[in-house]
Order: structure tokens, then C-alpha cells, then sequence
């Protein structure tokens, strides 16, 4: 969530397009949020926030839409689109998915966050294998950044 936010405030999207940003829940019943940059005055920042319904078929499009984003290289977009997908319809192997996605483009506080998420989800819903992955990642990037 915080990469996604900072997305917003920070502004990397390009500014002629003020691409929204999806911020997914962190509690299944939380409505996902639409972060929308708005044009920079010399000293303010504006951010318009709306909630998202949940919309499965257009959530599948965007998880095919990231996949094929990652093949080609294109880590940004592909995080980006990710988190809208997780957004739309929260899936653990999304969440799973965006942390891969932000430890690429380097972003290893986010991405160990998510992984701990993918982490206690995958324990609660007795994936033992997506657990050992999560785990693996978390071990990855705490010998590169302090825990």
C-alpha cells in the first residue's frame, strides 16, 4: 500500500496521463481507494479519492494485462496494474504477484511487507506452498535490508 501511495503522491506515472492508483484494502472488508494525482500548484498537492467497486472480470483483464507487462520487462506498469487488479478482486496470489513485482524495481520495504501478507494469508488457508515461497522471499530481503 505504501508504494502505491507514494505512486501517487510522488507522481511517477507520467504527468500528462495522471494514471490513478489503486490502493487495495488491508482488511477484507475495507473498499479499495482510487488515488487520482491531480495537476501540481508551485506549492501543494492535490489527490482525489474515490472508492472502487469490485469487478472481477475487469480485475482478470488487468492480472493478464500485468503478466504480459512483466514479460516484456515493462516492472513498473506491471506493479501498477497489479495493485488495481488486487484492488478490483483481492487475491492472494495477486498480492503475491505485486510483491515479486516490487521486489524487481527494487522497492523491498513494500515487497516485504506484501510478502508477509502473502505470508499469514497462505498459513491461514493452509497453502503450505505459496507459505515456503512467501518465506523464502521475506529471508531474501532481509539479508538485503534490516528487518
Amino acid at each position: 500500500m505504501r508504494y502505491a501511495l507514494w505512486l501517487a503522491i510522488v507522481g511517477c506515472a507520467p504527468a500528462d496521463t495522471a494514471a490513478p492508483v489503486v490502493i487495495a484494502p488491508t482488511a477484507p472488508t475495507a473498499a479499495p481507494l482510487v488515488v487520482t494525482p491531480a495537476p501540481l500548484a508551485p506549492s501543494t498537492a492535490r489527490a482525489t479519492i474515490a472508492p472502487v467497486e469490485r469487478d472481477p472480470a475487469r480485475a482478470e483483464a488487468l492480472f493478464r494485462e500485468a503478466r504480459e507487462a512483466m514479460a516484456r520487462g515493462d516492472t513498473v506498469r506491471a506493479c501498477r496494474l497489479f495493485a488495481e487488479r488486487h484492488a478490483l478482486d483481492p487475491a492472494d496470489g495477486t498480492l503475491a504477484n505485486l510483491a515479486m513485482c516490487e521486489e524487481a524495481i527494487g522497492d523491498l520495504v513494500a515487497a516485504r511487507a506484501h510478502w508477509e501478507e502473502v505470508l499469514e494469508r497462505s498459513l491461514r488457508a493452509g497453502r503450505q506452498d505459496r507459505a515456503a515461497l512467501a518465506r523464502q522471499h521475506i529471508d531474501a530481503i532481509n539479508q538485503k535490508i534490516p528487518p
